[in-house]
């Protein structure tokens, strides 16, 4: 079709629907209902499964957007027994499943088979001994749902970690591909207790949230109330400084917990996100305080508006939390909120209200109360909740305020009773008394699909939930997760890659920057630049990704004098295609021939390791070199004269760089790696001062990378 020419409208709603089947895209009719709500949050784009966040994206609108052809359910695999129990969501991006464990461990698994592709152990979890009360058993590690950024190539976790006695809470960051540490990584992320508050009484059990280059983190208390613990939302900035901004519910009392069933707080179009909040334990008789609440806040945590029912204060006394799920966003700009009272409130997000009536209200729907919280399907007008005596579903109706009811003819198994997830046209949802997982019709709730999950001696976690991509399903249970097949996956998409050099012509021994990109970005899979059908020295394998642009640069210095035929092709992934660019000619002279080698790409990993074990230097040369490479370390003293000295003890403080180490390497023009054994390095912070020199005595810039030694 002539992309200039005109067309009628039935055109253009065909193209767009064969280009969004084609992106993996969700349904028309799903994107044009989400984006009148005000529901769809900024997410990066990416044409594969991408299931990054509780409940898949940061509206937790509970959906997968795959729209595959359904085929009758069967388990796909099973892991074998992960080293802690996983209370958290399986995540899912591209080809990979993300897991997270009781004993402070993130896993990458091979979303086909289970097959493990990484495992990467966090810290000495807290021993369940430690804690004062709780469930969770033998360990408490990372209990929340944590979150992947496909734009940065990042996944986040918070765990509990014990040192020296002392328990405390830490924010991680690790690179999707390699699951290496990201630098700056990990930071405390506590908030300041007030006193007789300490981080072994609070359980972070809400999954994170990332909004505007935030991470959320909600805390809670352990099951049993014991303690004192409040309700904390702490803001902790992606960039790895420690400049944490935090909310407390219930400050001048106690509890108020922000636990919500494992859901995360949902984030609107605006980037201002809602929150539920338990009960508090004061005998406040005007101000609830934020507990029992829901609260509108934006990035940093700072509240903006909130709510609470009135009779707030005998949900207190009784324990009826009203956060026992997050609140769940609906067309309009409303909200909807169900906690262990049994009710369904519809609130107006843009004007809370405080305490008051609500805008709409389904009082004793939820016999039991709501756990784990709800979703909205736009394809019905439905809302799913899920409740102690088994899923339930209410009717949203039109206007302003949207009339509320419960859907008459629903009727699922009462014990189907975990948080839902829709999936290839299912309510899926787990049974977590049995350890069964059931399919449901949305309009009956008849149950179309049950079959028990496997399970290694222990039950499925309570509220456990299940996530979906590319026609697959995968629940936690007990220490494994296990897969199952639903529906067929998505063909693969085709792609085009284009290659260019920053310099043509070049004189020879010059370094030229040759770029090589995919379209559409994939999420995975590696460029290899051919000259001549002859492989080029540090541009093969050069991994691509969204987060990358789909882009994969490589760095080149060319010896022979004539012309170059480059190619590059891209290997494909999983939801991508191979492709291969058209032919580039790069000139390269004879003028120019005395070089200086140049590094790329320098990086030390990991960048934070025990004394006893080695770290990989890599970097990427334009010509063959000897490297160099300076180990010094920063110590405090005193200027004598001109000269910075450790051993003066009075005068002007100074800082000295002293030379404890020297290594040399003989490297070849491409990429290389070199292990560095610091054995004899006592703890704390070192700097890897790196230079080449070339044959003819020409020396680089000096690259300096920092790292850190921490007891074993």
């Amino acid at each position: 079709m002539d992309p200039f020419a005109p067309v009628g409208a039935g055109e253009v709603t065909d193209s767009l629907r064969a280009f969004m089947r084609r992106c993996r895209l969700p349904s028309l009719a799903l994107l044009v209902a989400l984006a009148s709500a005000g529901m769809l949050a900024p997410v990066a784009g990416a044409a594969v499964p991408a299931w990054t966040t509780y409940r898949h994206d940061a509206a937790r609108t509970g959906i997968d957007p795959d729209r595959t052809i359904p085929v009758r359910p069967a388990q796909a695999w099973q892991t074998h027994e992960l080293d802690g129990e996983v209370y958290a969501q399986p995540l899912v991006y591209g080809s990979s499943v993300f897991v997270a464990t009781e004993n402070d461990t993130v896993y990458r698994l091979d979303a086909a088979t289970g097959r493990i592709v990484w495992s990467r152990h966090l810290g000495t979890p807290e021993p369940s001994s430690a804690a004062p009360c709780g469930d969770i058993s033998p360990s408490i590690g990372i209990t929340s749902t944590p979150v992947v950024d496909p734009a940065a190539d990042r996944i986040y976790a918070v765990g509990a970690v014990s040192a020296g006695g002392e328990v405390h809470h830490e924010l991680f960051a690790f690179d999707l591909g390699s699951g290496h540490p990201i630098g700056g990584f990990p930071i405390r992320v506590d908030p300041r207790y007030p006193s007789g508050g300490a981080a072994v009484n609070q359980l972070q059990r809400a999954g994170l949230a990332l909004d505007a280059g935030r991470i959320l983190i909600g805390y809670g208390g352990n099951d049993g109330d014991c303690n004192t613990y409040w309700g904390w939302l702490v803001s902790a900035p992606t960039n790895g400084t420690a400049a944490l901004t935090a909310f407390q519910a219930d400050a001048d009392y106690t509890e108020g917990a922000i636990w919500a069933g494992g859901n995360a707080p949902p984030v609107n179009a605006g980037g201002d996100l809602f929150v539920s909040t338990g009960n508090g334990s004061g005998d406040a008789t005007s101000d609830p305080e934020y507990g029992d609440s829901v609260v509108k806040l934006n990035a940093s945590a700072s509240p903006l508006d909130w709510w609470a029912p009135p009779d707030w204060q005998s949900l207190d006394s009784s324990d009826a939390d009203l956060g026992s799920g997050m609140p769940t966003l609906l067309p309009g700009g409303f909200v909807f909120q169900s906690g262990k009272d049994g009710n369904g409130y519809l609130l107006n997000g843009g004007s809370l209200g405080h305490v008051g009536a609500p805008a709409g209200e389904v009082s004793g729907f939820c016999s039991g109360g709501s756990y784990g919280g709800s979703i909205y399907d736009p394809a019905n007008s439905t809302i799913y909740a899920a409740c102690s005596d088994g899923l339930q579903a209410l009717s949203l109706g039109s206007g302003s305020p949207p009339s509320l009811s419960e859907k008459t003819g629903f009727a699922p198994r009462s014990s189907a009773s975990g948080p839902p997830t829709i999936a290839a046209g299912r309510v899926w949802v787990t049974d977590y008394g049995s350890g069964s997982l059931d399919g449901l019709d949305p309009s009956s709730g008849a149950t179309k699909s049950h079959f028990p999950i496997p399970e290694n001696g222990s039950d499925v976690n309570h509220f456990a939930s299940p996530s979906a991509g590319d026609g697959r399903l995968f629940v936690a249970s007990g220490d494994q997760v296990t897969a199952f097949t639903i529906a067929e996956p998505s063909p693969v998409a085709s792609t085009a890659t284009t290659l260019s050099a920053s310099l043509n012509p070049a004189p020879a021994g010059t370094a030229v920057s040759v770029t090589a990109a995919v379209s559409p970005a994939p999420d995975a899979g590696s460029i290899t630049v051919t000259d001549g059908g002859a492989p080029v020295a540090g541009c093969v394998g050069v991994a691509t990704s969204v987060a990358r642009a789909g882009r994969a640069v490589c760095h080149v210095a060319f010896a022979r004098v004539g012309a170059h035929r480059l190619v590059a092709t891209y290997s494909g992934d999983p939801f991508y295609a191979p492709s291969r660019s058209a032919g580039l000619v790069e000139s390269v002279t004879s003028g120019g021939s005395s070089t200086t080698p140049v590094i790329y790409r320098p990086a030390i990993s990991p960048r934070r390791l025990p004394a006893s074990t080695a770290t990989t230097l890599r970097l990427t040369l334009s010509e063959a070199a000897t490297v160099n490479v300076t180990i010094t370390q920063g110590r405090r003293g005193h200027l004598v004269g001109a000269r910075c000295s450790t051993r003066s003890r009075r005068g002007r403080s100074c800082l000295v760089q002293i030379r404890l180490a020297r290594r040399l390497f003989h490297a070849r023009s491409g990429r290389n790696a070199f292990t560095l054994r610091l054995g004899r390095l006592a703890p704390g912070r070192y700097a890897a001062t790196v230079v080449a020199t070339n044959p003819a005595g020409r020396r680089s810039r000096t690259v300096q990378l920092a790292f850190t030694i921490i007891r074993a």
